[in-house]
């Protein structure tokens, strides 16, 4: 009985293994899920909810069709082609994503005031309470008068 046992617990493991090796080939040489598929399968599932409050069958439509491009783009294996859509991707979003970098630090710094370079947008933090303060963007040297 304990022979059977593990024999059926060898047979388990072994299927489970083959199972995970089949899967790793099948995703080999694919672009695997990136920012653009994750935003995309997040639309998705807002799309969705929203059909299913309102019952509007064109937002569970476009649902869909989120979800669809989300996961050709993940079994894509035209990487270069996927690496140039999420590329243009993070271009469109940098603003936002900047701008939300902004109000994180804000938060955790207080003792900080944290804006953006007008000519690089690159982060640039002064002490809180010191007045007008002149500064110079270490990256593109571009100097700016900021209130702290």
């Amino acid at each position: 009985m304990a022979a059977s046992n593990q024999d059926k617990q060898r047979e388990r493991e072994r299927r489970r293994q083959d199972a995970q090796r089949k899967a790793y080939e099948f995703l080999r040489g694919r672009n695997g899920a990136d920012e653009l598929s994750n935003a995309l399968m997040i639309l998705a599932l807002v799309l969705a909810l929203l059909s299913v409050v309102t019952g509007w069958a064109l937002v569970a439509l476009l649902a869909l069709a989120a979800l669809a491009v989300s996961l050709w783009r993940t079994l894509s294996r035209d990487i270069p082609a996927r690496a140039r859509e999420r590329q243009r991707y993070r271009d469109l979003t940098r603003p936002l994503r900047q701008r939300v970098k902004l109000v994180q630090m804000q938060v955790k710094h207080r003792d900080k005031r944290y804006f953006l370079c007008k000519n690089c947008g690159t982060v640039l933090s002064v002490p809180r309470g010191k007045g007008k303060l002149r500064v110079t963007c270490p990256k593109c040297h571009t100097k700016s008068v900021q209130e702290s």
